[in-house]
């Protein structure tokens, strides 16, 4: 899937999560602000393993690309993976300790990465290549699972029906939780 599906697709599960499930005590700001950037980021660091990814667009080194793909041994491995999942999300929440804002909620931000992660991994399995849910076994699961039933990255199906269809549920998300708005923000 291109970037911009995950995005929207990381946004659609998202909103989802804390609309329909709302927190039992509304966020501060700088809660909302954290869940939006580790929902965008958790969207698209599965693709860190891949050069040609926008994950790289701002190299600091000119080697970080070649170690980074060499220890995730190449696109759709590791970080296409349950286990990346796990490391991503877990390593997120051990920096964000180590930051110590006492006015940021951890475990909900923590939440909101690993929906954008695992909504990158839900999209990017129903491509052709699939993605390796349980790596290091080497099978790449896809939907449906027939390969030849599955959708190219950046084709058609993903720009007229994929694309269209995660907005539209979004939107709906939204209208349908619309009343729930409100418990997500603090008067703060």
């Amino acid at each position: 899937m291109t970037q911009r599906t995950h995005d929207l697709a990381a946004v659609t599960l998202t909103s989802f999560r804390f609309l329909a499930f709302p927190p039992l005590a509304p966020f501060n700001w700088e809660t909302i602000l954290g869940i939006g950037v580790a929902t965008f980021v958790g969207g698209a660091l599965p693709d860190i393993d891949n050069v040609a990814s926008k994950v790289w667009k701002f190299n600091l080194t000119p080697w970080e690309d070649d170690m980074t793909r060499n220890s995730l041994e190449g696109h759709r491995n590791l970080s296409h993976s349950i286990i990346g999942l796990a490391i991503f999300t877990f390593s997120l929440g051990w920096l964000l300790t180590l930051v110590k804002l006492a006015n940021l909620d951890i475990y909900h931000i923590q939440q909101a990465f690993a929906l954008g992660y695992l909504s990158h991994l839900i999209s990017d399995s129903l491509t052709r290549n699939g993605v390796p849910w349980f790596y290091p076994i080497d099978i790449h699961l896809g939907f449906p699972p027939f390969k030849s039933l599955r959708m190219k990255t950046g084709g058609f199906w993903e720009k007229i029906v994929v694309l269209p269809l995660l907005l539209i549920i979004t939107i709906w998300i939204l209208f349908i939780y619309r009343f729930n708005l409100h418990l997500l923000f603090s008067n703060q």
